[in-house]
C-alpha cells in the first residue's frame, strides 16, 4: 500500500497506527476516527471523474444555485487555479461522451 494512502487511512481511523502519535495544533489526537470528520477534515479519493454534463452541473449535482453560488463553491473548494480564469464557459460539456 502506498505510504500516502496508508497515512490517510490511519488519520481516518481505518487502519491502526504502527507507532507514534498524531498531533493537531499541539494537541494529541487519540481517536482519529472521531476527530478527523467534517468540518475538521474531509477525504476525496484521487479517482476524479466528470459526468457528461456541463461543469456547472458537475459541481451542483442537481442542487439549485445561481452563478454566484457556483463561483463561491469553486473558491471554497480551492479550484480556481485548476479551472482557469473567470471567463470559463460553465455550460460546456465535460466528461465521458462529451
Amino acid at each position: 500500500m502506498q505510504a500516502r494512502r496508508r497515512c490517510w487511512r490511519v488519520l481516518l481511523g481505518l487502519l491502526p497506527a504502527e507507532s507514534g502519535e498524531i498531533h493537531w495544533n499541539g494537541r494529541v489526537i487519540r481517536e482519529p476516527a472521531s476527530f478527523f470528520v467534517p468540518p475538521v477534515s474531509a477525504y476525496i479519493s484521487q479517482m476524479p471523474s466528470l459526468f457528461s454534463e456541463s461543469l456547472r452541473e458537475n459541481i451542483l449535482l442537481d442542487f439549485d444555485a445561481d452563478d454566484a453560488e457556483v463561483a463561491q463553491a469553486v473558491r471554497t473548494a480551492a479550484l480556481e487555479s485548476d479551472l482557469g480564469n473567470s471567463k470559463m464557459d460553465w455550460r460546456r460539456s465535460w466528461g465521458r461522451g462529451a
